[in-house]
């Protein structure tokens, strides 16, 4: 099971993952550092904007592994499922 260290905010250098509630759905943000001094972070979202919570700690783990980084939470809803993962 992955451990995810839950913050209040974005951290640098790493991959940050929000879970909030959104017209009743429990969905994820991503926001990652592209390394560019022009756009220093990129925001993941797919074309209709929302991720469901589940597909974007499976891209925010992605991302991160690709990246070689850490994945943060923020869930100030305590909406987190511990099916996903161990969140200290």
């Amino acid at each position: 099971m992955r451990t995810f260290r839950k913050v209040s905010q974005p951290v640098e250098p790493a991959v940050t993952l929000t879970i909030k509630a959104d017209a009743g759905r429990i969905i994820g943000l991503i926001v990652a550092p592209s390394f560019s001094d022009a756009n220093p972070h990129f925001i993941i979202t797919p074309e209709d904007g929302l991720l469901t919570a589940e597909q974007a700690v499976g891209a925010a783990i992605g991302i991160a592994s690709y990246l070689k980084l850490e994945v943060v939470v923020i869930d100030d809803g305590g909406l987190w499922d511990p099916r996903w993962g161990r969140l200290l």
